[in-house]
């Protein structure tokens, strides 16, 4: 049986808040042993209204970005539907790819 994680992180502030950390702490864990302590990657996207009300979607509940790699992630989260666990992964250019300039 799947043991979904916040699995009511849309209706519940207190489980969007653990997923964001959970995100967090899973990405720094993996950054830092592979890159170590001074990784260089630093929060990407917003997650705020101008008035700096966070948005509570999940779309992006986390992401980084690495100025000096010009890499990026973006990790969107769904509340489940089911009782089966689905990921799913792309890989994309974000930016001006005629000039170089862009994020992978």
């Amino acid at each position: 049986m799947v043991k979904h994680l916040f699995k009511t992180f849309l209706s519940n502030i207190d489980d969007y808040k653990a997923s964001e950390n959970f995100w967090h702490n899973l990405c720094e864990s993996i950054l830092i042993k592979h890159q170590g302590q001074k990784h260089g990657w630093k929060i990407w996207l917003n997650v705020h209204f101008v008035d700096e009300t966070p948005f509570l979607d999940g779309n992006p509940i986390y992401s980084l970005i690495s100025p000096d790699s010009k890499k990026g992630i973006c990790i969107n989260q769904d509340e489940p539907t089911t009782e089966k666990i689905y990921i799913g992964a792309w890989m994309d250019k974000f930016g001006p790819i005629d000039e170089g300039n862009f994020i992978e």
